[in-house]
């Protein structure tokens, strides 16, 4: 199956001399962290260096992104980088990538370590494989409404968790093709259900229509309408390429897959589809028998190997 034309990952020119320079200096100082090893540069984000290593400590692979504090506005880093550190440390959950620790790099990097996964991120998927089947999407999107619900009803010293980027690059699929939700570089605590976000942050193919037009939006709701655009482009093949219901449900196979798309694609904040909705959607149920149980091995799991360790270039992040 070709790649899908509006699904593509950037190419880095190795032969940019100053970026290229800039990773190899972050991976020279990464490597002084006494129980690294050794380390791969997997991703660059333009303040941040996202590298494969072994730590001698866990004795495993790990994945660590570096945060550059210098190429971040300073309100940036007061507003965001405290958050992503604290929720990053607090959030432990099963289909959410794991926290291992923060180092101190120098004294404008920091390292955030996290458990490394070998199937890389779902953008990976969707461009090598194009729309997947959707017994597979199912039970993908059943373990991230699972990680998402947990952000939303947990009880993290009184508040609650919205995360505000969801979408396929901050997906990954680990070993047996389970997926770990990850990045919380725009996450927030909420105390309240009704509580409304002003800061216009993610990344606009996954944004609630209020985000976009820069009005007050719910952010638990905002985090589902993200969920809805990773449903259409798994089914698809594609990102949604215009706001006219009609056009873009068009694409989708299944009836019922186009109603919980629709519903969790729904302009209205309030009325749009959350947790209790998409357990309970027919879609779900016919490609579960009613059940939130899966076999071990399935598409993503049979696919992973031929995403492990592919080159540099072809890693690198996108706005998707």
């Amino acid at each position: 199956m070709s790649s899908p034309k509006s699904v593509e990952l950037p190419v880095f020119n190795p032969d940019e001399p100053e970026l290229l320079q800039a990773v190899q200096f972050v991976q020279k100082q990464l490597l002084l962290v006494p129980d690294i090893v050794r380390v791969d540069p997997l991703a660059y984000t333009g303040h941040s260096v996202v590298f494969k290593a072994y730590s001698s400590l866990y004795r495993q692979n790990v994945a660590v992104k570096i945060i550059d504090k210098k190429a971040i506005p300073a309100e940036v880093v007061e507003k965001f980088l405290g958050r992503e550190l604290e929720i990053t440390a607090l959030a432990h959950h099963p289909y959410i990538c794991s926290f291992l620790g923060i180092y101190r790099v120098n004294h404008t990097r920091i390292a955030i370590v996290s458990e490394f996964c070998e199937g890389g991120t779902l953008l990976d998927l969707v461009y090598k494989h194009g729309a997947i089947p959707e017994a597979n999407i199912a039970r993908m999107l059943m373990q991230l409404t699972e990680a998402i619900n947990y952000l939303h009803e947990g009880n993290f010293h009184e508040r609650h968790i919205v995360h505000r980027d969801i979408k396929l690059a901050n997906i990954l699929l680990d070993e047996k093709g389970d997926v770990k939700l990850t990045d919380f570089g725009f996450a927030r605590f909420v105390s309240h259900r009704a509580e409304q976000s002003t800061s216009f942050c993610g990344t606009a193919t996954y944004s609630a229509p209020n985000i976009c037009r820069r009005k007050p939006y719910n952010p638990f709701a905002s985090d589902w309408y993200a969920l809805g655009v990773v449903l259409y482009i798994l089914l698809t093949g594609h990102v949604p390429a215009s706001k006219d219901d009609a056009f873009r449900l068009a694409n989708i196979p299944s009836s019922s897959a186009r109603k919980l798309v629709e519903r969790l694609l729904c302009e209205d904040d309030l009325a749009r589809a959350g947790y209790k909705e998409i357990v309970n959607s027919e879609w779900i149920k016919s490609q579960t028998n009613g059940k939130w149980s899966a076999p071990d091995k399935h598409f993503a799991y049979e696919t992973t190997s031929t995403l492990r360790s592919p080159p540099v270039h072809s890693l690198f992040l996108s706005k998707m």
